[in-house]
C-alpha cells in the first residue's frame, strides 16, 4: 500500500495522501460536484496509473475537467479521447491522522527559495553524514547546519518570521526536505515544529491545501 497513494472522496471534497514511512504528502481538492449518491469512497491507487494521468495532463496541456470511474477493483479516468484504466491496490492505509501533528510549538515563515537555497549548500556537507542537518530557530532567525567528521561544516542563518522558540536542534534528511521545496509553487512557506522526536509540517502560506509532513531523524548529539 504504500507503494500506491490513498484517495478520499466525501461530499465534495478530495483528497490524496501518500506516506513512505519517512514523510507525508496530502492534497486536499474541491469538487465541483458531489461524489454520486453521496457515498463515500477511500481507495488505493498505483503511483504508476497516477505519473501516467499527470504525464498525459502535462504532455497534453490539458485543461478540461477529467471524468474518474470507481469499481471494486479498478479505477478508469476519462480525458476526451484519452481513456486509462488501473487496477486498485487492496489492503489497509496507515491510518495518516495520527501521524499530522495538530499543533505547533513553534510556527517558523519563511522564503521557501532561501530555504531551498541553504539547504542545497548545506547537503554538500551533509552528503558524507547520512543527509542529515539540524535546524534551530533563534528570533526571526533560523540556524541550518551540517557536520561530518574528518571533512567540515556548515551553518547558515535564514531570516524568518516565527511564533515560539526552538530552543533545541531538529534533525532532518536534507534530501527529504529539499523534495517538497522543489514541488511547492508559493514564495513562502510555513514550517511548524514541535520537539526533536516530533514530525515538522510545512505547509504553503497561502494556499493551505497541501500539507507535507517530515519525520525528524533521531542522533545522539
Amino acid at each position: 500500500v504504500l507503494n500506491g497513494v490513498l484517495m478520499e472522496v466525501e461530499k465534495n471534497v478530495l483528497k490524496f495522501t501518500s506516506t513512505d514511512g519517512f514523510r507525508l504528502a496530502q492534497r486536499v481538492c474541491i469538487l465541483k460536484n458531489s461524489v454520486r449518491d453521496g457515498v463515500a469512497i477511500s481507495i488505493i491507487i498505483p503511483m504508476k496509473a497516477l505519473q501516467e494521468i499527470s504525464r498525459i495532463i502535462q504532455q497534453e496541456n490539458y485543461q478540461d475537467n477529467i471524468k474518474i470511474m470507481i469499481s471494486k477493483e479498478q479505477i478508469a479516468f476519462e480525458l476526451d479521447s484519452i481513456y486509462l484504466i488501473s487496477r486498485l491496490i487492496q489492503g489497509q492505509f496507515p491510518d495518516y491522522k495520527q501521524v499530522i501533528p495538530k499543533e505547533g510549538k513553534v510556527k517558523i515563515i519563511l522564503s521557501r527559495k532561501e530555504l531551498l537555497e541553504s539547504a542545497e549548500r548545506a547537503s554538500i556537507i551533509a552528503s558524507s553524514n547520512a543527509n542529515i542537518i539540524k535546524l534551530e530557530s533563534a528570533k526571526n532567525q533560523l540556524l541550518i547546519s551540517a557536520t561530518t567528521a574528518n571533512i567540515g561544516n556548515v551553518s547558515e542563518l535564514v531570516d524568518v518570521q516565527s511564533e515560539g522558540t526552538l530552543d533545541f536542534p531538529i534533525a532532518f534528511n536534507v534530501r527529504l526536505l529539499m523534495d517538497v521545496l522543489k514541488n511547492v509553487d508559493e514564495d513562502n512557506v510555513v514550517f511548524t515544529l514541535n520537539s526533536p522526536s516530533s514530525p515538522g509540517v510545512i505547509i504553503p502560506k497561502e494556499n493551505k491545501d497541501y500539507t507535507y509532513v517530515l519525520m525528524p531523524i533521531r542522533t545522539i548529539s
